[in-house]
């Protein structure tokens, strides 16, 4: 459901790269802050949805919106899942990387 757009959403766009990039460039913490909000609203205006205008507008049917995209992430995230285990041998003597054992000890 698209509630950003036109101007709305390329200002969104506009404003939450600056931000993000501004607050970045700042880093301490509120230019974290800063960058927070950047990427809130950049995600605003990349998806065209946004969540506090929804709610404003129309709360029940934001929350039915939200039901269904944690819903809709929920399966993604099982779909990512392992879906058949792979069993990996142990790591002996004969399965070790060399040279990546040899630069955890350093140069001596």
């Amino acid at each position: 459901m698209h509630n950003v757009q036109g101007y709305e959403r390329a200002l969104s766009i506009g404003l939450g790269l600056a931000s993000l990039a501004y607050g970045l460039h700042r880093g301490d913490g509120a230019g974290f802050g800063l960058a927070a909000l950047g990427g809130m609203g950049l995600l605003r205006g990349l998806t065209g949805h946004c969540a506090v205008k929804g709610y404003l507008n129309d709360p029940e049917q934001e929350l039915h919106f939200l039901r269904a995209e944690l819903m809709r992430l929920r399966e993604s995230v099982a779909r990512l899942g392992p879906q058949d285990p792979v069993v990996e041998p142990p790591l002996g003597a004969d399965t070790m990387v060399h040279g990546f054992d040899r630069s955890l000890l350093g140069s001596r």
